[in-house]
């Protein structure tokens, strides 16, 4: 059943384990899920030491990620992050996961899917109530793909040559083609 709550809610991370959905499906409200983030780090994030028993498990950290609405209802997915120790460093850091960014509560998909949307002749508020999502969000997202959708003209050559201009309607060429047409 876990596998398919993680297909369902577009969980692709392996390492997000123990699915499950907690909400009752007859209720209204958001439906909420709970699932367990742990693995075993390589390295520390600060530092860079190699994990040869230096970085140890240092108990949970709780968060909520806001997922992308099924069955049209809101999606609310309460992650237990594994904490870490670097006894190297001294450092805390929390487990990562692609399914947000860090330090983020809202998940990749929602962000891909404001873009999307973004695309579409709609308003910002607009996008901000079907994701579920504030203006701010809506704005922060846009923003952090500006350099990707605008123009670039940076590209174009020094020179570019044209065939066939005309500027006025005085123009030798223009006056030719007009008794040709007669």
């Amino acid at each position: 059943m876990s596998k398919d709550t993680e297909f369902l809610l577009g969980i692709k991370d392996p390492n997000i384990k123990k699915v499950r959905i907690i909400s009752d499906s007859q209720k209204k409200g958001p439906l909420e899920a709970q699932a367990v983030l742990d693995y075993r780090p390589k390295a520390c994030l600060r530092c860079g030491v190699v994990n040869r028993k230096t970085i140890i498990r240092y108990g949970w950290r709780q968060v909520q990620v806001k997922l992308l609405k099924s069955s049209e209802r809101d999606v609310i997915l309460h992650l237990r992050k594994r904490n870490f120790k670097c006894k190297a460093c001294r450092s805390y850091f929390l487990a990562a996961t692609t399914l947000t960014q860090r330090h983020h509560t809202i998940s990749n998909n929602i962000r891909f899917a404001c873009l999307e949307k973004l695309s579409e002749p709609v308003t910002m508020t607009h996008v901000a109530q079907e994701l579920n999502i504030s203006n701010s969000t809506v704005v922060s997202v846009l923003r952090t793909y500006e350099r990707d959708l605008l123009t670039h003209y940076d590209w174009l050559p020094s020179v570019i040559c044209m065939d066939e201009i005309k500027s006025t309607k005085r123009v030798n060429s223009s006056c030719k083609m007009q008794e040709k047409g007669n």
